[in-house]
């Protein structure tokens, strides 16, 4: 059975296009997406979110990793680290 690698680009496209839908923002706003600057990002949305972006990547997060993803950038590092960790 082969592994599917998954590159970091395909991350960052699939984090936005989640953030995107889950805040209902642009893309455009989902690439730069903050909580303290993104007001749709509320903590019921980043509940929403981080259920979402688990799914869609198939893995679990760490308390500690569902505080840090602050931005779609830092939740980028998060899913690439929750997926390098599931592969363990």
């Amino acid at each position: 059975m082969s592994e599917i690698v998954i590159g970091r680009a395909d991350v960052e496209q699939r984090v936005q296009d989640i953030v995107a839908l889950v805040l209902q923002v642009s893309t455009a706003t989902a690439s730069t997406a903050a909580r303290d600057v993104t007001a749709e990002w509320d903590s019921l949305k980043h509940v929403e979110l981080m259920f979402t972006v688990e799914q869609a990547f198939d893995v679990e997060f760490t308390g500690k990793e569902m505080a840090d993803a602050q931005s779609t950038d830092a939740l980028v590092e998060v899913v690439i680290a929750a997926v390098i960790r599931a592969k363990g």
